[in-house]
């Protein structure tokens, strides 16, 4: 088992700094450029640069703070709202009851979940849209992020392999970490009263110590 959760773990940090995120950071910072833009391209260099670190850094570690890894989810918004300014909105809605400096989670869970709605819910829509980021108690043992979006929906949109394989890894993680098995990760194609896709919800069960 522990034999498995390393190469899943490696797996992540993989899936996590796909070739696809990367190329998209790099032609941002040169768009920026291009335009003249050289204030916001330093900015964006410096938030990407320190993604990668902390992507490191937290690859070596079995669990990390709470508070890690959702300063990590908010450095990757923030480059993702630079990319696609007016058309990306999002909010983090954390239970105030959670002592996010104090409870350890395995980490790099959220990520690939939040690119998902990104790339596959929300870019196609001309419009944008909005990502929503709930984390709140289920137990002492288990906590739930949820990542919802009003994007086009799961069935209006194709999955790339990278997107498809970052999220796999994540539940075969969850089905190693406890024994919830496949009701660890639950996926919600939400639709209006005339049954056209609205987004897509993500639950995720998570152990923490």
């Amino acid at each position: 088992m522990n034999v498995k959760l390393a190469e899943l773990e490696s797996e992540s940090l993989r899936a996590q700094m796909n070739p696809h995120f990367v190329f998209n950071a790099l032609n941002s910072i040169q768009s920026f450029i291009a335009v003249g833009e050289t204030m916001r391209s330093e900015v964006y260099l410096s938030k990407f640069s320190n993604l990668l670190r902390k992507t490191l850094q937290n690859s070596r570690q079995k669990t990390i703070p709470l508070a890690q890894e959702l300063e990590n989810v908010e450095i990757y918004l923030e480059l993702e709202k630079m990319r696609f300014e007016d058309k990306l909105k999002y909010t983090l809605e954390i239970d105030p009851a959670l002592e996010t400096e104090l409870i350890h989670v395995p980490p790099m869970l959220l990520q690939p979940f939040i690119e998902n709605a990104i790339v596959h819910g929300l870019a196609p829509k001309p419009s944008g849209g909005t990502i929503t980021i709930k984390i709140d108690t289920i137990s002492e043992e288990l906590i739930r992020y949820t990542i919802q979006d009003d994007g086009v929906g799961r069935k209006n949109t194709s999955t790339a392999e990278h997107v498809s394989l970052g999220t796999d890894i994540v539940r075969q993680r969850l089905s190693l970490y406890h024994e919830i098995g496949k009701n660890a990760l639950i996926y919600d194609d939400l639709v209006d009263e005339r049954g056209e896709a609205t987004g897509t919800k993500v639950e995720l069960k998570v152990p923490v110590s």
